[in-house]
């Protein structure tokens, strides 16, 4: 093979011939060529072309080299294999364009690969000011995009397009006003798989941008910025990917959504999101079944959002807000799904769906048989909404102030035999008119179903429980309350409901739904048992029951210890039973 060496020097000198404007341009066709430009001044422009559109023209190198200002450098190999091009620019206001194979979009309906780049390298290196490297390979195997820019308002941009497997990009900035946008694949019915995307940031106002493009498979997209204001996007389509976002600094947003291909559904997708500073929003959205979901938040004022929509998804979430608040939306649909929830936070704040004043709010919504698990410390607030036979467990610590309801401000609601499980750790405040403001607070219903509910609670401190259970089977409530508490319930299925209820402290309620005057309700089939146990402390005020059991062989036991306590039971039908034990 004939290889053909062009070497081309253009020097611009100051004085009387200042402002020279150098131009170089290369053509060549053929395998085992070698172009080469340097360029040194201002105001150059240089430019090769190696290739056929009619031929193949492979193992060709093509390296520009500039410095000075003012420069534009542009590399095109039209079709071919093993190809490589090299553009460096030192200077301000530099151009670089390389381009590797080309494609022809449509034909017949269906995306054809016209010119491939398969094996083929695209390197581009620039520093200074207002930058710009494109970088482009059409329909390619094997390949790779490398871009590094230093300094102020740089772009890169990267495309490896349709057919493009095994491939990578890589583009580093740093500097202020950056942008990066890297795509691989470009639409149709061809699958992608194999490739990666890495793209590093370190300054200000920085853009990421990532795309994966139809039934993408088994490919990976890694970002990382470091700075103030950065903004990373991540799109896949089709199964098997890995997407990863770092940010650290402050006010940086990161987005992934993972969705099904061309004609298709995805599954096994993995997000993660990792950002530390202040102000941060993370954002993920999954299509499919079997995909993991995981956003970790440092610092203040995080809010975290995770929408999956499939079959046996699992969303993870850690919010450390030790100087601020946090916020994190889950909702999953369709069956197994699971979320898990850390949250810590020491400031309040406004939420977009809670009332003021609380520091951690979780907003939860899940169908199909899914698992929930929350823990909070601070000043909590959960919105629940579950179905068919789903798990929640939420755990509330020490804090002044934990609240467990529904959307809308309505209570938690349940259906299809869900279980619920609460432990509530507030503290007892008391309002400047010397009225107990209740530090913990829990409603839920459980609706439908053809199997019974559970609802398991503790509570302390100013506690307040309102826990309505209706369905086609037997219902189990356990309630443990410390403090100068109340429980409103109503157990309104078949036969055999139970509710056992413990509260400790002066003052303690349990009544109906609608408190007062009310009855807590068991009916209306019968054979429910219900066991409460008040204890008061000494000199203390009573606490008081008030119960009502319809139907036959009802159990009411009520032990109430303390001054001033007030015990009722009202039970209609036959073979019941009701004993109310009260002692100083």
């Amino acid at each position: 093979m004939k290889k053909l060496t062009l070497l081309l020097f253009a020097f611009v000198f100051a004085g009387s011939v200042a402002f020279a404007q150098n131009s170089a341009n290369t053509e060549q066709t053929g395998d085992d060529n070698e172009a080469t430009v340097t360029q040194s001044g201002s105001g150059n422009d240089a430019t090769i072309t190696q290739g056929d559109p009619n031929a193949d023209a492979d193992d060709n190198d093509a390296t520009i080299t500039q410095a000075g200002q003012n420069n534009t450098a542009t590399a095109t190999t039209i079709v071919g294999e093993g190809n490589s091009i090299t553009q460096t620019q030192n200077g301000s206001g530099n151009t670089a364009n390389a381009e590797q194979g080309n494609l022809n979009v449509f034909f017949g309906g269906t995306i054809v690969l016209d010119s491939p780049a398969n094996n083929s390298s695209i390197t581009q290196t620039q520093e200074g000011e207002s930058n710009i490297a494109n970088a482009d390979q059409g329909g390619i195997n094997g390949s790779s995009i490398e871009q590094e820019q230093s300094g102020l308002e740089n772009t890169a941009s990267a495309n490896q397009q349709t057919g493009s497997s095994n491939n990578t990009i890589f583009q580093t900035q740093e500097g202020e006003l950056n942008t990066a946008t890297a795509q691989q694949g470009s639409g149709g019915g061809i699958s992608t798989f194999g490739n990666s995307i890495n793209q590093e940031q370190d300054g200000n106002d920085n853009t990421a941008d990532a795309t994966q493009l139809i039934t993408t498979s088994n490919s990976s997209v890694e970002q990382t910025q470091i700075g103030s204001n950065n903004e990373a996007d991540v799109l896949q389509q089709g199964d098997n990917n890995t997407a990863t976002q770092t940010q650290n600094g402050v006010g940086n947003t990161a987005t992934i959504e993972q969705e099904g291909g061309f004609g298709g559904t995805l599954f096994d997708n993995i997000a993660t999101q990792n950002q530390s500073g202040t102000d941060h929003e993370a954002d993920i959205e999954q299509q499919g079944s079997m995909n993991t979901a995981t956003q970790l938040q440092r610092g203040s004022a995080h809010v975290a959002t995770t929408n999956q929509n499939g079959i046996g998804n699992t969303a993870t979430i850690e919010q450390d807000g030790t100087k601020g608040s946090n916020n994190a939306d889950v909702q999953q649909t369709f069956d197994d799904n699971t979320a898990d929830i850390t949250q810590k936070g020491d400031s309040p704040y406004d939420s977009p769906r809670a009332p003021g004043g609380f520091t951690n709010h979780v907003f939860l919504v899940q169908t199909g048989g899914s698992e929930a698990t929350v823990s909070q410390t601070g000043r909590d607030y959960v919105n629940l909404e579950q179905a068919n036979a789903s798990i929640a467990e939420i755990m509330q610590d020490f804090g002044e102030l934990q609240v467990v309801e529904g959307i809308d401000d309505d209570a938690a609601t349940q259906t299809g035999g869900s279980e619920l499980y609460v432990r509530q750790q507030g503290t007892l405040e008391l309002s400047s008119s010397g009225v107990r403001r209740l530090g913990s607070t829990l409603q839920i219903e459980q609706e439908s179903g053809d199997e019974g509910h559970v609802t398991d609670i503790k509570q302390r401190d100013g506690a307040f429980s309102r826990i309505l259970q209706q369905g086609m089977s037997r219902s189990n409530s356990f309630v443990r309350q410390d403090g100068n508490s109340d429980i409103y319930l109503n157990q309104n299925g078949t036969a055999g409901s139970s509710a056992t209820l413990n509260q400790t402290g002066d003052g303690n309620l349990v009544t109906g739904l609608s408190g007062g005057t009310s009855y807590a309700l068991q009916g209306d089939l019968g054979g429910h048992t219900l066991t409460v146990d008040q204890t008061s402390a000494f000199g203390g005020a009573g606490n008081t029951v008030k119960v009502s059991q319809m139907g036959e062989l009802q159990t009411a036991t009520v032990t109430q210890n303390g001054a001033g306590n007030v015990g009722s039971v009202d039970q209609s039908g036959s073979g019941n039973t009701a004993i109310i034990n009260q002692s100083n």
